[in-house]
C-alpha cells in the first residue's frame, strides 16, 4: 500500500494484544507512516486520517490473505488481526504428518553462520543462571542447523 514506508524509516512491527478480545496481534504502524507521509507532503488522494492509512494497509492485504483473517482499524488506527484457524490446523497437521515441522529455506548468500555465546563461568559457584546464556545460544544453533545453515558454536569462559 505505501511503499515508501521503510524509505521513511517506519518500523514495521506487530504485536501480541494485550486483551485478545480485539484479536491476535496488533500493528501500530499506520499512525508513525501517516505523520511522516504528511510531513512529507506524499500522503495519496483520499487519505486523511491514520484510520485510512490502516485501512489501505489492510485492503493491501487483502483477504484472501493465508495467514491473517478479520483485519480492521481500532482507535486512533491500530490494526487488529487474527490468526487463521485454518493455517495453525495445517502447520499442526504438518508437523503430525512429517514428524517435525516443514524446513523453512535459508534465505541468506552464505549458510555459514556464527553464533557467539558464554559457557558457564567455571570460577564461580554454579547455578541455574549460568547456564541461561548457553541454553539461549544453543537453541539458536540448533534452528539454524534445523534450516540449513553450517553453525560454528563460539564459547568463551
Amino acid at each position: 500500500a505505501f511503499p515508501s514506508a521503510a524509505s521513511l524509516g517506519v518500523e514495521l512491527k506487530s504485536f501480541k494484544c494485550k486483551d485478545m478480545r480485539h484479536g491476535d496481534y496488533q500493528c501500530n504502524a499506520a499512525m508513525p507512516l501517516y505523520q511522516k507521509l504528511k510531513a512529507a507532503g506524499a500522503l495519496p488522494d483520499g487519505v486523511s486520517t491514520p484510520q485510512q492509512v490502516a485501512s489501505a494497509i489492510i485492503d493491501a492485504i487483502g483477504a484472501d490473505n493465508p495467514v491473517m483473517e478479520d483485519l480492521k482499524v481500532n482507535g486512533p488506527g491500530f490494526i487488529m488481526s487474527r490468526i487463521k484457524a485454518s493455517y495453525l490446523l495445517d502447520g499442526v497437521n504438518d508437523i503430525l504428518k512429517n514428524a517435525a515441522p516443514t524446513k523453512p529455506v535459508l534465505t541468506a548468500q552464505s549458510g555459514n553462520v556464527v553464533v557467539d555465546f558464554s559457557s558457564p563461568n567455571i570460577a564461580k559457584e554454579m547455578h541455574v543462571g549460568h547456564l541461561r546464556s548457553t541454553i539461549i545460544g544453543e537453541s539458536v544453533c540448533r534452528i539454524l542447523e534445523y534450516v540449513g545453515a553450517d553453525v560454528s558454536r563460539v564459547n568463551h569462559v
